[in-house]
């Protein structure tokens, strides 16, 4: 039989009758020849628009995909999730979700250690990544907005579904807040005309305001062993009891403000806008050392210096 003859005798038949005649051969054929015309069929049938069409075109379609939609496109095969790794594609995303405002926590250098995965799932992402190292299989590192895209997403999960809340408003102070320090159950706060208020942040409400003693705005507060220690733009460092809220000891020797403390329970260290540095002994109120040298104001404090104090 001549298989030339047959084609073009089969071309010269009406459409229909094509259609009919196919489907009846393949009723006739075995399992093993179906398979081989599907292999040899499929490359016939499928188009890649992402491999034919501008790269302009392409983005411009992937455009009007939503998030989920564009991480199963990524899973297709390899250019496919080069397409979609765009900030510009995950940029119009947050945009869309109002999220822009997470970009500026992100930083340019992050990477797929970085995404926010249970504890397990990154070490399972870091044990793959040990095992590919050597192999160069490895993908490109996410682009920056598609990261901020998986935090803001996270973190709105997290909110969604109560990982985290919000405990009702703390209402007592008639002016700003100006400080403040938390150990997980109890709060201080400091406000600009120097009240001091103790909170329980279970109940939600004040146990205690301290004695009225800051002359000044409240600059600085530390919390550390059933006391609670202030710096006053008035140039004092105060060291209250937080059960009565009593003043158990004023240090004045800051001639301006005092910008910072730390504070670790027996020793304290301020720091003033005049630039010096103050260590105190809280167990006798005794002036430990005096710290001079900066030439400008102190803003933060640092927890080394107690260390070295011992």
């Amino acid at each position: 039989m001549d298989i030339n003859a047959v084609v073009t005798q089969f071309q010269g038949l009406p459409p229909s009758v094509q259609h009919d005649l196919l489907w009846d051969l393949a009723q006739k054929c075995e399992v093993l020849q179906l398979r081989k015309v599907y292999c040899k069929m499929s490359s016939l049938l499928s188009f890649d628009f992402v491999s034919k069409l501008p790269s302009e075109i392409v983005e411009r379609v992937f455009l009007y995909l939503d998030a989920p939609t564009l991480c199963r496109a990524a899973a297709c095969c390899k250019p496919w999730r080069q397409v979609t790794n765009s900030d510009k594609l995950w940029y119009c995303l947050c945009q869309k979700k109002k999220w822009l405002a997470f970009g500026h926590l992100a930083d340019p250098k992050w990477s797929e250690d970085d995404r926010p995965f249970s504890p397990k799932a990154k070490a399972q992402h870091k044990l793959a990544l040990f095992r590919n190292a050597g192999s160069g299989s490895l993908q490109p590192p996410l682009c920056r907005w598609k990261l901020v895209y998986m935090k803001a997403f996270m973190l709105s999960l997290r909110w969604e579904h109560g990982v985290y809340t919000m405990s009702p408003l703390l209402k007592a102070h008639r002016d700003p807040i100006t400080a403040m320090d938390c150990d997980g159950s109890v709060l201080v706060t400091g406000s600009k005309y120097g009240t001091t208020k103790l909170w329980d942040l279970a109940e939600h409400n004040c146990t205690c305001t301290f004695d009225s003693s800051h002359t000044d705005e409240v600059t600085a507060i530390v919390m550390k062993v059933g006391l609670v220690a202030t710096g006053c733009a008035d140039g004092a460092v105060r060291v209250f009891d937080s059960r009565s809220g009593h003043c158990i000891y004023k240090f004045q020797r800051h001639s301006v403000s005092v910008e910072c403390i730390v504070f670790d329970g027996r020793v304290l260290v301020s720091g003033g806008d005049e630039g010096s540095m103050f260590m105190w002994d809280i167990s006798t109120g005794q002036l430990l050392h005096s710290l001079e040298g900066h030439s400008d104001g102190i803003k933060v404090s640092i927890v080394v210096w107690l260390i070295v104090s011992r």
